[in-house]
């Protein structure tokens, strides 16, 4: 397969980008924005969801902050397009007839569904959690961000479910959205050997950014601190973060999104024999983003890779999967090889002369070194917060301090939840927020997000989801063991991605 889009979702994505591009390079005022985001609101709520869910998995990155006022210009056009496609998909699809059938049976057997009753439960603690919350604004503003989050990936569900074409449609623009941010993290890199860090800064920080992600963004980037670079005494050099605020949640994004790639890729393969289509050409340059990203977490979580392939392997053996799904993951094992040795063509790119600077070898060997030094401050750092967190979850063992108000773990103003305050343990941070319940419902959804992937993987009819599913198997892993030193699936658009590749996998899990 190719990556050919329905005309119907190519042609509104050409031209989403066409405007995405030459406002965030200031070829065209931000003023255009509101009338922008209107145009997109109006075509949503006229075609139907079948044409506006791929659509979005693909702009995922492409979405930007409106500027309504001076003061008030961060607010993303996606929470206003969610919103439009759910709508338009709930007043033409839904009944509420079918709804209260849905809740009655669920009421009745609860366990009949154990995904819908951890994400039930997950709700009710977030709800509860405003008991003890100090700041019920802040904790109202989050509860909003998440549901409004979980709107397009119930109408991925539910559509997909129904007609399996849009399943296939929605992972082609998920490799839509995996190429562009894969594209502009290239573009990004090239951009350092031509400019000092002074200009990448007013170009990236005082101007691409701000017109993405708004002025109060910015300025957190810019004079309070970002994730951009990696210092090593005086070499520089960049820490991929593409379309993305940061340098973390840039590769998890693109973890989930080579699934798509890998659907489109693999899909003819059957044997070790079999070639895949021309897509799996960005398979590699998904991965060297992925490690140009500089994020020492990934590096480090991904060495337990290997550890899942040999599990699955034997498992698959023990259980006595079929010989075309051992073959298809003995395939896909293969292309583990692939990422571990881009970390070779990494070096020379991660010690070559960026930003007008010399490099340096010890650049990249630090930076790997400093994975286990736990004087390094950033990791020292991370201790401290982690100290501080577990303490407070101790004290609040049930509901925690409440949603959207970790800062007061740290003592730290409630504002700086924007500027990326949290426990850089998202398992820790649950608990910390929500009590140690909601840590336990947390653990056992992505359990069954893992369960789900292997069973799509091994009995999906449908070979196309089969290669989806395979790459979830070692994705979902690799990135709860990332969470434990970082937060970063809270970022909105690696939510949204995340809440569409669970969407997609449980459609098809519908099927086996």
């Amino acid at each position: 397969m190719s990556l050919k889009l329905p005309t119907a979702v190519w042609v509104p994505l050409a031209i989403h980008l066409a405007l995405f591009v030459l406002v965030v390079t200031g070829m065209v005022p931000r003023a255009v924005v509101p009338f922008w985001t209107v145009a997109v609101v109006l075509w949503a709520a006229v075609v139907p969801a079948s044409v506006s869910v791929p659509f979005f998995a693909a702009a995922i990155p492409l979405f930007i902050a409106v500027p309504l006022t001076a003061d008030f210009d961060n607010f993303n056009m996606w929470r206003i397009v969610a919103l439009v496609i759910f709508l338009r998909w709930f007043l033409s699809s839904f009944s509420w007839r079918s709804l209260a059938d849905l809740i009655r049976g669920w009421v009745r057997d609860p366990l009949r569904s154990p995904f819908a009753t951890t994400l039930v439960a997950l709700g009710f603690l977030a709800a509860a959690s405003v008991i003890p919350a100090a700041d019920r604004h802040a904790w109202a503003l989050r509860l909003i961000f998440f549901v409004n989050a979980a709107l397009v990936p119930v109408v991925a569900y539910a559509v997909s479910s129904r007609e399996p074409g849009v399943r296939h449609t929605t992972v082609v623009g998920v490799a839509w959205a995996a190429v562009i941010v894969t594209v502009a993290g290239f573009i990004q890199l090239a951009s350092t050997y031509f400019m000092d860090i002074y200009s990448f800064m007013r170009v990236w920080g005082e101007g691409i950014q701000l017109r993405q992600f708004g002025s109060l963004w910015s300025q957190i980037a810019v004079h309070m601190g970002n994730t951009w670079f990696a210092y090593y005494g005086p070499q520089l050099s960049l820490r991929m973060f593409s379309l993305f605020p940061d340098s973390h949640s840039f590769p998890l994004f693109l973890i989930l999104a080579v699934a798509a790639l890998v659907a489109l890729g693999f899909r003819p393969v059957m044997t070790m024999r079999t070639r895949g289509t021309l897509v799996v050409i960005w398979i590699p340059l998904a991965f060297l983003a992925i490690i140009l990203s500089g994020t020492r977490g990934f590096w480090a979580s991904s060495v337990g890779l290997p550890l899942v392939a040999l599990a699955v392997w034997w498992w698959m053996r023990r259980t006595g999967a079929s010989g075309d799904r051992r073959a298809a993951w003995k395939y896909l094992t293969a292309w583990l090889a692939v990422f571990y040795l881009l970390f070779a063509l990494a070096w020379p790119i991660v010690v070559s002369p960026q930003f007008l600077l010399s490099g340096g070898s010890e650049l990249f060997a630090g930076r790997l070194r400093s994975i286990v030094d736990f004087g390094e401050t950033s990791n020292r750092a991370r201790l401290e917060i982690w100290k501080a967190t577990v303490t407070s979850i101790v004290h609040r063992p049930v509901l925690g301090v409440g949603l959207g108000n970790f800062p007061v773990v740290l003592d730290q103003q409630i504002i700086l939840a924007k500027a990326g305050s949290s426990a850089h343990n998202i398992w820790l941070h649950i608990a910390a927020e929500m009590g140690l319940p909601a840590l336990v419902v947390a653990v056992v959804l992505f359990l069954l997000i893992i369960r789900s992937a292997y069973r799509v993987f091994l009995r999906s009819p449908d070979r196309f989801m089969g290669w989806y599913a395979a790459w979830l198997v070692f994705a979902i892993p690799w990135i709860a063991a990332y969470l434990l030193t970082d937060a970063a699936l809270f970022d909105e658009r690696a939510l949204l991605m995340f809440g569409i590749t669970v969407a997609l996998l449980r459609s098809a899990e519908r099927t086996v």
